[in-house]
């Protein structure tokens, strides 16, 4: 979907649309994550970390890494490792 489409769009439409999208990041948020996943995070450009979920927060996970350390970690920044 380009801006084009979305400019054409009503009031009505782009709030049913943004209702869809909320409801999709919910479902795909803590849901998809669980204890004992191994997972990777870290900056772009920066050192990356590799260890496994411990806890589910609302928005983060508490993550603790391969050198024993704990953090936690934004659900965006997560990957499967």
């Amino acid at each position: 979907m380009d801006v084009k489409a979305l400019n054409a769009m009503s009031v009505e439409e782009l709030t049913d649309l943004r209702d869809m999208v909320s409801d999709l990041i919910k479902r795909k948020g803590p849901v998809a994550w669980g204890p004992g996943d191994r997972v990777t995070f870290g900056r772009t450009n920066g050192k990356k970390h590799t260890g496994t979920i411990e806890r589910i927060n609302r928005t983060t996970a508490t993550v603790k890494t391969d050198g024993f350390r704990g953090y936690r970690v934004p659900f965006s920044m997560l990957r499967r490792a």
